[in-house]
């Protein structure tokens, strides 16, 4: 049988970017559960203990460390080792869904992390021989050019806003899925700033997102918090930082005195 795509249009970076940060919840907080955003997700990395509690507070408007907790000791959400052989946090039913890797899940990987390629699929999955499930999902699928010719698969209906689409800042969580999941990581972090992210020992920094692309790392030790910025920024873009960087030690420190620094 003939493969069937829907359409085929290029999208740039930018764009690309956009659609990613959407389907991220990260072009505004989001109000939904905690449980809902984690199955959204497909996981949580969760090597430490701390870096899913901030990767939902980063996304989710009035979110609450005990929401996830509860889930924990309830084990509705467990912590286990799936996707390229690493600890992620998911509920008990992707825990059984997501282990097997069926053809849902692709789709799903698709809902959060598209558009992608199917070396995207494969980074994310740490699977090889993807192409055929690939082409077996084809006629469900947007096929899309990126600006260097290659192809990006996608939902018909995923949200896709457009590179003009404003994107806040955001203090990405230690770890975070969303820079460790497409094979080229470029729609969201250079080359030369995943070299001062990722660390050689395989160490995952806090990320500061500005115009929705890594501009910086942050660190935290209790109700401190520390930016360390790849190149100067406006007055604007700076205070937006230390406001989220003040709203990230709260969370962290309810009610104690906090400090934010290198950002004078």
């Amino acid at each position: 049988m003939v493969s069937r795509v829907i359409s085929r249009r290029v999208i740039s970076r930018r764009a690309l970017n956009r659609a990613t940060l959407a389907r991220q919840l990260l072009l505004s907080r989001h109000r939904m559960p905690a449980m809902r955003a984690v199955e959204h997700l497909v996981g949580l990395q969760a090597q430490a203990p701390q870096p899913p509690y901030f990767g939902l507070w980063c996304r989710l408007a009035g979110f609450r460390p005990a929401e996830l907790a509860d889930l924990l000791v309830e084990r509705r959400a467990v912590r286990i080792v799936l996707m390229r052989g690493t600890v992620h946090l998911v509920s008990a039913e992707d825990c059984l869904t997501v282990r097997p890797l069926v053809q849902p899940v692709l789709t799903r990987y698709l809902a959060a992390f598209g558009p992608a390629s199917v070396a995207d699929l494969q980074t994310w999955s740490g699977l090889t021989g993807l192409r055929e499930v690939v082409e077996r999902l084809r006629p469900r699928l947007v096929s899309l050019t990126d600006e260097h010719g290659g192809e990006l698969l996608d939902l018909p209906e995923a949200p896709r806003p457009g590179e003009d689409g404003p994107a806040p800042v955001r203090l990405l969580a230690p770890f975070d899925n969303l820079l460790l999941s497409h094979a080229d990581r470029t729609r969201i972090i250079s080359e030369e700033h995943r070299r001062r992210v990722i660390t050689v020992n395989g160490q995952v920094l806090g990320t500061v997102l500005v115009d929705g692309f890594v501009r910086g790392v942050w660190r935290r030790d209790k109700a401190r918090v520390r930016i360390e910025l790849f190149a100067p920024q406006p007055p604007a873009v700076v205070e937006e930082i230390a406001a989220e960087a003040a709203a990230l030690a709260e969370f962290a420190e309810p009610g104690r005195p906090h400090r934010i620094e290198g950002l004078a």
